[in-house]
């Protein structure tokens, strides 16, 4: 079913309408898990429910530690998704690790999930559960 990520705290779209599946669904691809690339082709997001992403955890517990988390192709996020403000978060050396906690704001401000990029990561966006959510307003069924 196509939806739409949203903010939380803004309500404004983050992401154009993705094909959302969770992981056990029929037709839910197998992510592709190479450096730099992202997990799936764009307009799908993978609902995770066993293995969250493993990387390098800096702090307890980290976003990427918990489980049921979505994947994304970065490429299906909007303009309205930037980098973070804190330098701290941006770590890596060909791209964002994903290590130092949330990387990406919604234009309103708000910490709304976490993009890995760098050489020894997928291509992948996480977005946050607590600062995000799915819809399907505003879409034709």
């Amino acid at each position: 079913m196509l939806q739409m990520l949203i903010c939380r705290s803004c309500g404004r779209q983050l992401s154009r309408p993705v094909n959302l599946l969770e992981e056990d669904a029929p037709k839910a691809p197998t992510p592709t898990i190479e450096d730099q690339v992202p997990p799936f082709a764009e307009g799908i997001a993978l609902i995770v429910r066993e293995e969250p992403i493993r990387t390098v955890i800096v702090g307890d517990p980290h976003p990427l530690s918990v489980t049921p988390q979505a994947w994304m192709n970065p490429n299906d996020l909007l303009k309205t998704v930037r980098n973070s403000n804190l330098a701290s978060r941006l770590n890596g050396c060909c791209g964002l690790d994903g290590c130092d906690g949330p990387n990406q704001l919604c234009v309103c401000g708000a910490e709304i999930g976490t993009r890995l990029s760098d050489c020894w990561t997928m291509n992948v966006f996480v977005p946050l559960q607590e600062a995000t959510e799915w819809t399907t307003n505003g879409l034709e069924q």
